[in-house]
């Protein structure tokens, strides 16, 4: 294993939209393998619940993430798709002891041995601000469907050119604290948009230092089974991550993993 120092502050942030034994057995598992070292937090979006910050899980309701940031984005009210950006300025607000956030979606699983690995991503992606899949620019890049939601502050108006216009694929993404802050200040300037689109010209076009984990470490993922529609049948596992997985029984059958049964007949219990 790499070795892995605890400053500065890294905190991982598992995010999820619904209760299942897949979402238990992933905070579990993160949480055994990466502790002390690495703080794990589940952070749960439900429209209408109790919001709650007790120990290592956060309950976000929609007036946490929507009236309290009702200058970002104005109007919209779904969390899924395109505003997870919203749910993770406001963990950053409330963990704002961290450095650095690596945000892993519920149905994103690591398929090689947990601590070695979440421990070298992390030490992989430290140097920068913010690290995604599939960076590429409207100018290389013109098909993607939510460059059209797109809009910027009138100061900016038509300045903007194709080249400086980016996407990324985000279920595994990392981000320093100071481009999240700096990101939060941006929407509040008037940018508007699916976060996939936001996040990464934001980034570019402040200056922070970004990465596509996928051409430089290709290993991590492949596009056979870390893409956005779900996965339903067995591929070959020659990477790290995959994406999606949202079945239990599926994951047991792809990876063997033995704790997710037990996992699921706890939570029968």
């Amino acid at each position: 294993m790499e070795d892995f120092q605890s400053q500065p502050r890294v905190a991982l942030l598992l995010d999820a939209h619904k209760t299942d034994p897949l979402v238990f057995y992933q905070f579990r598992t993160l949480t055994e393998a990466l502790s002390p070292e690495i703080a794990v937090f589940l952070i749960y979006h439900a429209p209408k619940a109790e919001f709650m910050v007790r120990s290592n899980i956060i309950v976000l309701n929609d007036e946490e993430i929507f009236l309290r940031q009702s200058s970002l984005k104005r109007g919209t009210s779904q969390i899924i798709p395109g505003n997870p950006d919203l749910k993770m300025i406001r963990s950053a607000e409330l963990l704002s002891e961290f450095d650095y956030y690596l945000r892993m979606e519920f149905d994103v699983l690591c398929v090689s041995p947990v601590r070695d690995t979440i421990f070298r991503t992390i030490n992989r992606f430290i140097t920068y601000d913010f690290v995604g899949a599939r960076l590429v620019d409207k100018q290389r890049y013109p098909g993607f469907f939510w460059w059209n939601t797109l809009s910027v502050p009138e100061s900016i108006g038509t300045a903007l050119r194709p080249a400086d216009i980016w996407k990324a694929f985000l279920p595994l993404c990392f981000c320093s604290r100071s481009f999240i802050e700096s990101y939060r200040d941006a929407l509040a300037l008037g940018w508007r948009g699916h976060y996939e689109v936001t996040m990464p010209t934001i980034a570019a076009l402040a200056g922070f230092k970004i990465c596509d984990f996928e051409s430089k470490w290709p290993g991590m993922t492949n596009d056979r089974n870390f893409r956005a529609d779900k996965i339903s049948d067995p591929q070959k596992l020659d990477s790290e991550f995959v994406h999606p997985v949202k079945d239990i029984n599926l994951a047991m059958e792809m990876f063997g993993f033995r704790e997710m049964a037990v996992a699921c007949e706890r939570s029968r219990e």
